[in-house]
């Protein structure tokens, strides 16, 4: 068994787990539907699912010949019935595949559990995106975005965040509670750290310490209520590692200044340039209306003054 000192990465942490599949999702969708409206589910969901297959001519079964044609016409009624059935609260609010039909004959049938990977060039790309966030666990979403931004948009800033923002306002019941804030990190990081590696290039110095980076996932976990009593102190420097790029040569990272000092963040080893890094991700989380977590930044400062 392995202990705290070094474990495994867990199974979201492998990119090709960040790959949208369509299939894959509506399986995890399937057990965990009672998070959305049913509204959501029938008009929203459905509508992209239907569209996707179509635009991609999805035939999981079709009319080949007569045995299989007699099957797919079989299906039409329960089809019918389990789109009347609106009273079935209970249960995931329609069916779990399409079919094709030219007047009154089915001629296939598309599953919505078959392998289909979505890309942005794809049909409803920003509802499947945002559903594989909501999939993804918040310690793995600076992965996650990572993986879109450098696979999805070719590391465009100029698109990826108007995007990001954008699926954020427009699906903001889902996102608002624990992902737009990781979201609205993810922008401002990268976006200082294009400026940041502008000014390296123009030989001035780099900013954004460890320190800072440091202080700043500490108070987003404090915010979503991740602490070492209930997530393994290695996980999160791994999260910390993915985001900042810290340290990502270690063999082990409970070697690494990473480690250290997220095992005890708020310990002043700097004197007054602590306060200044305070001051610092204060202001940064005020650019972001984060307006909680500048409060306890700010009963953090008052303790030191």
């Amino acid at each position: 068994m392995m202990d705290e000192k070094e474990q495994e990465p867990s199974k979201k942490e492998k990119a090709s787990d960040y790959v949208i599949d369509a299939g894959e999702i509506f399986i995890e969708l399937q057990h965990d539907f009672k998070r959305f409206s049913t509204d959501f589910l029938r008009n929203t969901v459905w509508k992209a699912y239907q569209e996707l297959v179509v635009s991609k001519s999805i035939f999981s079964i079709s009319a080949d010949d007569e045995h299989q044609r007699a099957y797919l016409n079989n299906q039409k009624e329960p089809y019918e019935q389990d789109w009347l059935n609106n009273n079935n609260i209970s249960g995931f609010p329609f069916p779990d595949y399409y079919l094709y039909t030219a007047g009154k004959e089915v001629f296939a049938l598309a599953s919505f559990t078959e392998r289909i990977i979505v890309g942005p060039g794809d049909v409803h790309y920003d509802l499947f995106f945002t559903l594989k966030l909501l999939q993804t666990d918040v310690m793995h979403t600076s992965g996650f975005l990572s993986f879109h931004w450098n696979e999805g948009f070719g590391k465009d800033n100029n698109r990826y965040t108007p995007f990001l923002k954008a699926i954020s306002l427009k699906y903001d019941a889902y996102l608002k509670d624990a992902y737009t804030p990781l979201i609205d990190l993810f922008i401002e990081t990268h976006k200082t750290a294009v400026k940041e590696d502008a000014k390296v290039e123009a030989g001035e110095p780099k900013g954004f310490t460890l320190n800072q980076q440091v202080l700043i996932m500490y108070f987003m976990f404090q915010k979503l209520g991740v602490n070492r009593n209930n997530v393994d102190l290695t996980n999160m420097a791994r999260f910390v590692q993915g985001l900042t790029g810290r340290s990502t040569s270690a063999t082990k990272i409970k070697n690494t200044d990473l480690y250290k000092r997220l095992s005890n963040p708020l310990k002043d080893k700097s004197k007054g340039s602590f306060t200044n890094d305070l001051i610092f991700v204060r202001n940064l989380f005020e650019t972001l209306s984060l307006h909680q977590i500048v409060e306890e930044v700010n009963k953090e400062i008052g303790d030191r003054e």
